[in-house]
Formats: C-alpha cells, structure tokens, sequence
C-alpha cells in the first residue's frame, strides 16, 4: 500500500512539475531580430553572437544570404540601431552609420563604422568641437570582419570626422577633406 501511495504522489509530483514547464512561455532567442527585418529574410540562430557594452546588447546574425546584420538592443528591449552589412563594397573604404536614442535625461549616440580595407588599422573618431573619442571606440571582430562601434553621450550626430590611419599611423582615409574643415 505504501509502494502503490508514494507512486502515486511521486507520479502527481511529476505531472505538475510538466505542466508548470509547459506553463512557461518559449522565448525564441532571435524572435525581436526577426520581427526586425522581415519574413522574407530568414536569419540564422547558429550565427549568433553578442556583446554587452554600456547597457547596450550588440548582436551579429547571418541570414539565408550569408548577408550579416547587426543590431544594438537598448536595456528596454528595443532595437536603437540595425545594420546590414551586404558584404564589401570596392569603391569603398569603409561604411559608417550613426543614430540616436534619448534615454530618460540622457541623449545616447549609437556609432557602428564597417572596415573594409585591411589598409585601415583603426579609426578616430571626432565630434563637430574637436573632442576626440578614443575611449568610446570599440573594434569588434565577426566573420572576418572587422566593426568599429561607440556607443557615447559625447559624440554629436553630425557632422563626425573619421579618420583612418594604417599600421604605420598614416592617414589612408578621411571622411571630411582639409577644405570642408575650415
């Protein structure tokens, strides 16, 4: 009677520990980047890889079309800033993007720069006043590909003066030529 009683518990036991875990909701992990870009582009789960900088959460994907999409997700879950990268373009050096996104009392400016000349080593970048923001800089690295982003309440949207330098700390790409900065 005890072995019959405790199988009976043990099997309640069991039956509502399954119906609690199908109580919970599934949360696809690349469902918010889907609903981003469409039905029509399909993106890739095993691509993923993501990055947490300044309460920002900076994500890669692939998509059927091996094409890359990056995206910076705020602390509330929302995408500030998506990027696709179809791959290098030859004519240029490098592509950039900037946006912004007013946190609470805060004006955050999302930078993303896509380097696709091996000639530029790394990049400056400076705001409209001269102030540099080497310290907002991050170089990230995804298939063979290299992204420089800054996520800052420093920077000014428009207009940025980049400038990439090569190994030897040349200039080998200006975004603003020496005219225009008079």
């Amino acid at each position: 009677m005890k072995k019959i009683r405790w199988m009976l518990v043990m099997s309640l036991f069991i039956t509502l520990i399954l119906l609690e875990i199908n109580r919970m909701p599934y949360k696809d992990p690349i469902e918010l980047y889907q609903s981003r870009v469409g039905a029509a582009t399909q993106l890739d789960p095993d691509t993923m890889a993501t990055y947490e900088w300044n309460s920002y959460q900076i994500s890669f994907l692939k998509d059927s079309l091996k094409n890359t999409h990056l995206f910076f997700v705020g602390p509330d879950r929302t995408i500030d800033l998506y990027l696709l990268d179809r791959g290098g373009v030859p004519e240029r050096d490098l592509y950039w993007q900037v946006n912004t996104k007013q946190r609470n009392e805060q004006r955050m400016v999302l930078f993303c720069a896509i380097l696709f000349k091996d000639s530029i080593n790394h990049i400056t970048l400076r705001s409209v006043g001269g102030l540099d923001m080497k310290e907002e800089l991050k170089t990230l690295e995804y298939n063979n590909t290299r992204y420089v982003i800054a996520i800052s309440d420093r920077i000014q949207i428009n207009p940025v003066d980049i400038t990439g330098y090569s190994q030897n700390h040349d200039i080998v790409y200006k975004n603003v030529n020496a005219a225009e900065e008079k």
